[in-house]
């Protein structure tokens, strides 16, 4: 499969993350992969608030997850792009080199003015294709 634009974020665990049985609660993942693909995207287009709506989400969770893991390294690239979609996969991976979990994404474009989706412009096009790896550690969660 091709691979266009990639990015790694670092992203620290915390305590409430974890779930009774001390690993990283199951819905947390999908804040670590929102957050990861949000940083993909911004650092594609130099833009901190890209405006987009998540249309699908499949989860693979492989190994489990908890504080001594701390942090995790998750990266987002983009495998295609249409019209007004791009596909994205993910993967957190342990400090270790674990992989925890897999991620694909399509994330669709939003016009907020009209409440739906509109087209990638060619400059968002050309940046999400272009194969380009961007680490950036620290980074906060929201």
């Amino acid at each position: 499969m091709t691979t266009h634009f990639s990015h790694t974020s670092t992203i620290p665990l915390r305590w409430s993350d974890l779930d009774a049985q001390q690993h990283v609660f199951h819905a947390v993942h999908v804040t670590l992969f929102d957050q990861a693909r949000g940083n993909m995207i911004a650092a594609a287009l130099s833009d901190p608030d890209p405006v987009y709506v998540v249309t699908r989400l499949d989860l693979e969770y492989l190994n489990e997850l908890t504080l001594d893991d701390s942090p995790v390294s998750v990266t987002s690239t983009v495998v295609n792009a249409g019209t007004t979609s791009i596909t994205t996969q993910e993967c957190i991976i342990s400090p270790q080199g674990k992989e925890i979990a897999y991620a694909t994404a399509v994330l669709v474009w939003w016009d907020t003015g009209t409440a739906s989706k509109r087209a990638l412009t060619s400059t968002e096009r050309t940046a999400l294709l272009t194969p380009t790896d961007h680490t950036r550690s620290g980074a906060s969660r929201t």
